[in-house]
């Protein structure tokens, strides 16, 4: 695809798939990527077959997404910068279940590069 996206979107949500939810883990892990072009929007997925959250881990993450106080964490700049620069829509969405993985999603509006 010729779409513009800015560098290091994915980055983070890979290392937190693999880090917080395959490393550790005695059995395959899998790590997906997918982004799709929905309408006007590219719509940029990351989901792992890993450790997974309880609500209540995953209600304490989001919390930190628009946190002053966030620690620097990765997912917390990602969120930020979708936000800052495409609104409010395209703010990181996650689902995740204990034990059997999670996913980060975010949409953006597909814009052509200037080559």
């Amino acid at each position: 695809m010729d779409a513009a996206v800015f560098r290091l979107f994915l980055q983070p949500l890979v290392e937190n798939s693999l880090l917080h939810g395959i490393r550790g883990s005695k059995q395959k892990g899998y790590v997906k990527v997918s982004i799709q072009k929905r309408g006007e929007r590219l719509r940029c997925c990351v989901m792992d077959t890993g450790a997974g959250m309880t609500k209540e881990e995953k209600a304490g993450l989001e919390s930190r997404f628009s946190s002053d106080d966030a620690g620097g964490i990765g997912l917390a700049n990602l969120y930020r910068r979708l936000v800052l620069r495409y609104g409010e829509d395209s703010a990181l969405r996650v689902w995740s279940k204990k034990g059997m993985g999670t996913a980060v999603s975010f949409y953006i509006p597909c814009e052509k590069m200037n080559v």
